[in-house]
């Protein structure tokens, strides 16, 4: 059941990605115009994401389980950034390979794949996972990116997801569910354009490209792996024998969020963020092309790990 949600929701992205390239290919927009985009991605349609998934009831059962995925997600993300600076040296990797490695599509993909398999109730705990990586991806993300030694957290704090990150939890703390008709309308119809946005931008990119320009990055493939493989299974083994699990009566669901939030393919923001600051964009679209292809293997099998 899960591997057919999975590929259903997968190809509906992929479609997408497919008309993003078609109007490159034919000359609608250029490759250039995948900025533009992102930029509106980035600064308008992911806030919206983020503040919306907060806007549930905040019940003594909800802040005790969003705690502990709190926890898991942060522990799972930190595992992730120091073992990938490990990878980092023996492997030789740039700086666009490191940062696939290290962030998965836990916004784009996560909040479907969790509303489907199990129910739209769970959704806010896969914020968890979405809000505390926006934290690291424009933190240590960026730094990856632009070759910085340490963060400008200054900076950090400035930027508007993660600025929704905080409202959307005031909003949560406050009791507020929705905003006067309109507006929350908006916000949703934003919000809903996530995914469909950031694979247009993909879309864009490869349509821009030559199969023979494609085929130069030698390396998608086993970036691929690592993504999808290396990274995820050491997860795998702490979700499933870890303490968290047992600290709650939905603690087994709990962590198959985190789990489905940390399998994933590499995040759209990587290749957004590669357009923002001048990096191979190209190279990381092209990685996120493939590792959302073979996710629809990988991720079912970390899942059937999960629930042996």
């Amino acid at each position: 059941m899960i591997s057919l949600i999975l590929a259903e929701k997968i190809m509906g992205l992929l479609i997408i990605l497919i008309v993003g390239a078609l109007i490159v290919r034919l000359g609608i927009l250029s490759t250039d115009d995948s900025r533009v985009i992102s930029r509106l991605s980035i600064y308008a349609v992911a806030p919206c994401a983020i503040i919306t998934s907060y806007q549930v009831s905040f019940t003594p059962e909800i802040r005790k389980g969003l705690l502990i995925t709190l926890s898991a997600a942060v522990l799972v993300q930190l595992f992730f950034t120091l073992i990938s600076i490990v990878y980092t040296k023996i492997l030789k990797l740039d700086e666009v390979e490191h940062a696939t490695i290290v962030y998965a599509n836990s916004l784009n993909l996560t909040i479907p794949l969790v509303a489907a398999i199990l129910g739209q109730q769970w959704v806010i705990y896969s914020s968890m996972y979405s809000s505390f990586q926006t934290f690291m991806m424009w933190s240590n993300g960026k730094a990856i990116l632009c070759g910085e030694k340490k963060p400008d957290f200054v900076k950090v704090f400035k930027n508007i997801n993660i600025i929704s990150v905080f409202i959307g939890l005031l909003l949560l703390l406050l009791g507020i569910k929705s905003f006067p008709g309109p507006i929350q309308s908006a916000m949703d119809s934003l919000a809903g354009l996530v995914g469909p946005m950031g694979m247009l931008t993909m879309g864009m990119i490869i349509g821009g490209m030559e199969l023979k320009e494609v085929a130069t990055y030698r390396r998608t493939i086993f970036m691929c792996f690592m993504r999808l493989i290396v990274m995820p299974l050491p997860v795998v083994l702490f979700l499933k024998y870890g303490p968290m699990a047992s600290m709650i009566s939905t603690g087994h669901e709990l962590m198959l969020i985190v789990l489905l939030a940390a399998c994933g393919p590499t995040a759209v923001n990587i290749t957004q963020m590669a357009l923002l600051y001048g990096k191979d964009a190209k190279y990381a679209s092209s990685i996120g092309v493939i590792s959302t292809l073979m996710c629809i293997v990988t991720m079912p099998l970390m899942i059937a790990l999960y629930n042996l």
